[in-house]
């Protein structure tokens, strides 16, 4: 009910379902509406890879000038703006277009680091000096986690595939019952010199408040190469957590104006919205370039306040799309 009349939508998933997916998308198109409400907007969906490129075609051909994107995907890319949907992102851009991106939420649940090893055990040792890296997750809440490390390989912008991997690692998972960490789930693709450096678990939980961990495995390596671990569903900060480069895809894409969350109400990150994700991007560029307001409310989301860098990527989104109504400024001027 706070969208204009003349909104559009199109779907790209495979059922076409236009309607499909949940408030969170109409929320942000609400704040776009709010803050550029004579901006003629389209919403699009999509749920893979194969998908989002389609989508990215097609806004391609209607030369759109903005796209607000509250979207982030982990494990889809070296962190350094290349893999599939970074590569979107930056041909897009290439084409005049406008691509606000959210960092991400992840600044609490973020760990990267050489991996060490000083017992020869086969298991990593985190800085605090434990095999397990734990976190708590409420009752019935899912939670999971997502490993990658720094041997990706060569990416292949024609073909949309990295070379691959021959360092092999493992991911397990566990959850803490009456004192003892027990085995849940694990992955263990192997990495032969072709696959992609990551291995994750999801969708898991408890029907109670748990503490739940992972650990990692060299399974068959060279060198101890650098772990990057993403975990979701936790309430609070994970144990040896490291905010520095917890930046989701495609923030770290060249072509991106990335979007980190301050409140509404005094601007700044602490102590509400430490989560936001930092930069800089793995090869060393500052990202987000900018930050803008979260913990605002809107229709779709109801009684709650709509937090996160989602929230605040729709700001600039309809900041840039104002300016471009309302002055002689180009695309290029504003960003």
């Amino acid at each position: 009910s706070e969208l204009p009349e003349d909104v559009a939508v199109r779907s790209f998933r495979a059922d076409r379902d236009p309607a499909a997916g949940e408030d969170h998308g109409a929320a942000c198109a609400e704040i776009v509406y709010d803050i550029a409400p004579d901006a003629k907007m389209w919403l699009a969906n999509f749920s893979s890879e194969g998908e989002h490129r389609d989508a990215v075609n097609w806004i391609l051909a209607q030369k759109f000038d903005v796209v607000s994107y509250s979207v982030g995907w982990i494990n889809a890319g070296d962190g350094k703006g290349t893999g599939p949907i970074s590569e979107d992102v930056r041909r897009a851009a290439d084409n005049g277009t406008a691509w606000v991106a959210a960092a991400g939420n992840n600044a609490l649940a973020h760990f990267i680091g050489e991996f060490n090893d000083p017992d020869e055990d086969g298991w990593m040792e985190f800085p605090n000096g434990s095999e397990f890296l734990s976190w708590t997750v409420p009752a019935l809440t899912r939670t999971g986690a997502y490993l990658n490390w720094d041997d990706w390989g060569t990416w292949n912008s024609r073909t949309y595939e990295y070379s691959g991997s021959s360092q092999d690692f493992d991911l397990y998972l566990y959850v803490q019952e009456e004192g003892a960490w027990r085995l849940v789930d694990q992955s263990v693709g192997a990495q032969t010199g072709i696959q992609w450096p990551i291995e994750d678990i999801f969708d898991w939980s408890s029907p109670r408040t748990a503490s739940w961990a992972v650990r990692i495995r060299k399974k068959s390596a060279t060198r101890n190469c650098r772990m990057e671990l993403f975990v979701d569903g936790n309430s609070s900060e994970i144990a040896n957590n490291v905010p520095r480069e917890s930046l989701l895809i495609p923030a770290d894409a060249a072509g991106a104006i990335s979007v980190g969350a301050v409140h509404w109400s005094n601007d700044q990150r602490e102590p509400y919205h430490a989560y936001s994700s930092q930069g800089p991007t793995k090869d060393g560029r500052i990202k987000p370039e900018i930050s803008a307001p979260s913990g605002v409310t809107t229709k779709s989301w109801g009684t709650r306040n709509f937090f996160g860098t989602s929230a605040a990527t729709p700001h600039v989104a309809g900041a840039i799309a104002l300016l471009r109504q309302k002055t002689s400024l180009s695309l290029a001027d504003i960003l």
